[in-house]
């Protein structure tokens, strides 16, 4: 059976210049299931909505949909993305998804390196998780 995976959306605002191109940073996710923990930063370009992801040790940025066409499939449009996100806090309660409170958030990315982290209860179980690469 797959985990079930929520999100909780904090405010992050700013831009960043990937590749040339300056997209509009909406906002922070944080995605968070039982056992599951990672992080995406939303991000606006015109009318297009993209999504910059960890994988592995690095980042990629995905088209992920548009208010003018149809996106059938997240489509990726750079690897390896370089950017700087100066440490960020949001102490205190951020949100609930799936009945999984998450507190405390801590984001920074660096050109080479990004490191995302939360408190999360779980069923009343708090525990701290870390995305890092």
């Amino acid at each position: 059976m797959e985990e079930k995976i929520g999100a909780v959306r904090l405010k992050l605002e700013g831009e960043l210049d990937i590749q040339g191109t300056r997209y509009t940073i909406d906002a922070l996710a944080i995605e968070v299931g039982p056992t599951h923990f990672d992080f995406r930063l939303e991000l606006g370009l015109g009318y297009d909505i993209y999504w910059l992801i960890p994988f592995e040790s690095r980042l990629r940025l995905f088209h992920v949909d548009s208010a003018v066409y149809e996106v059938e499939e997240p489509t990726m449009h750079a690897d390896h993305v370089h950017v700087e996100v100066p440490r960020r806090t949001w102490p205190g309660p951020a949100g609930t998804a799936l009945g999984i409170e998450v507190a405390d958030v801590v984001l920074e990315l660096t050109p080479t390196s990004f490191h995302c982290e939360a408190v999360v209860r779980v069923r009343g179980e708090a525990s701290c998780r870390t995305r890092s690469g």
